[in-house]
């Protein structure tokens, strides 16, 4: 059982390098962030948040580009409630780059920390 174990693992980590998705070697669950924050000691856990902040500061200035488009998409539109549904999603943008940029922040101080915890 053991060998069929590490078989399915090694096709899965074989797949995912082959699709181009990396394998951190130490992520965090944005359930476990509380517990990693508060046990957080070492320049590897400084990185590790650091990177989940980075991680999540990028899916955000995603997300704020995605309603860009969509307020475009509304503004085309020759409705006369366009201009509104347009506004509410450049507002959503601003909110997610907002967000990204204090991730980011937050990112920068953990490898701040990270320098100073040393190796």
């Amino acid at each position: 059982m053991n060998r069929t174990r590490s078989g399915w693992l090694s096709v899965c980590a074989a797949l995912l390098l082959s699709i181009g998705l990396p394998i951190a070697a130490q992520s965090i669950d944005s359930k476990h962030m509380q517990g990693a924050i508060e046990t957080a000691k070492t320049k590897a856990d400084h990185e590790a948040l650091a990177a989940h902040y980075e991680q999540e500061a990028k899916m955000l200035k995603d997300k704020a580009e995605e309603h860009r488009r969509m307020a475009k998409a509304y503004g085309a539109l020759a409705h006369k409630a366009a201009s509104t549904f347009g506004q509410h999603c450049e507002a959503i943008a601003s909110q997610y780059e907002a967000v990204a940029t204090e991730n980011l922040a937050l990112a920068k101080l953990h490898r701040q920390l990270a320098e100073e915890a040393g190796g």
